[in-house]
């Protein structure tokens, strides 16, 4: 089981606006930014996944415990960090 996985359903705050996460349909993952359709993303690692509709990648950040605490999205030559909400 990837890390993400545990998650479940949580929000992440990402510019331009709020991340959305969850777990559904035979343990595949979604994701949905703000304004745009729900996107499955793929595992590359335990805390690395891309999508295939864009050319990003999300890494999530865990803390010492093994809790992911929030993620980085790198898109765009950007590497754009985001804080877990929920």
């Amino acid at each position: 089981m990837f890390l993400a996985c545990s998650i479940k359903r949580w929000c992440i705050l990402c510019p331009p606006g709020p991340l959305t996460w969850r777990e559904l349909r035979e343990g595949r993952i979604f994701t949905q930014a703000t304004g745009q359709p729900e996107a499955e993303i793929f595992p590359k690692s335990e805390t690395e996944f891309f999508l295939k509709v864009v050319d990003a990648r999300i890494t999530f950040v865990v803390d010492e415990n093994g809790i992911v605490t929030g993620l980085i999205l790198h898109q765009g030559g950007q590497d754009i960090p985001g804080d877990k909400v929920k």
